[in-house]
Parts: C-alpha cells; sequence; structure tokens
C-alpha cells in the first residue's frame, strides 16, 4: 500500500491550482412571458424598476414599472391589477 506524504499533497494541489484558469461569460438569456389574452413574449431587460418585453407578435419592447408594491399582485399585460385589491402605485404613479 503506496503513503501520500504531505508535502506532495501540497505540491499536487499547488499545482491545480496554478493551472486553474477562470473564465468569465456574459450570457444574455430570455424569460419567456405569455399574457393573458395569449401574447407570446421574451422578457430581455429585468431591472430593478422597469421589465422590458419584446413581443412576439409585434416586434416592439412593452414596458411596465417594477416596485415592491407588485410582489403578489395579479396584474395583464397593462399593469393593471385584475386581482381586485386595488390600485398599484409604484414610484409614486398609480398603474
Amino acid at each position: 500500500m503506496a503513503t501520500i506524504r504531505a508535502d506532495e499533497i501540497g505540491n499536487i494541489i499547488h499545482e491545480r491550482i496554478e493551472q486553474y484558469r477562470r473564465e468569465v461569460r456574459v450570457v444574455n438569456t430570455g424569460e419567456l412571458v405569455e399574457f393573458e389574452e395569449g401574447t407570446i413574449g421574451i422578457a430581455l431587460n429585468l431591472e430593478s424598476n422597469n421589465v422590458g418585453v419584446v413581443l412576439m407578435a409585434t416586434g416592439r419592447i412593452a414596458q411596465i414599472p417594477v416596485s415592491e408594491a407588485y410582489l403578489g399582485r395579479v396584474i395583464n399585460a397593462q399593469a393593471k391589477p385584475t386581482d381586485g385589491r386595488g390600485e398599484i402605485s409604484a414610484f409614486g404613479i398609480s398603474a
């Protein structure tokens, strides 16, 4: 049975660290969305205060405001609430 010495393990780890090459890749991905009336779109820019969706039927970008006020709410394609819980105020404006 072969024995492995601590300095051999250290050398192997050091060699692996020296050979490690970190790659950073930026990948654009879209998320498929379907609106209530059946229009399909792809969400491309998911920002903290805005969501942009390319509508597949028109090729135009639809944008709606985004804030914590929208969490747990049900809205239509025009960002109007459809859950019967009243208007949504995002950034001081009603949707």
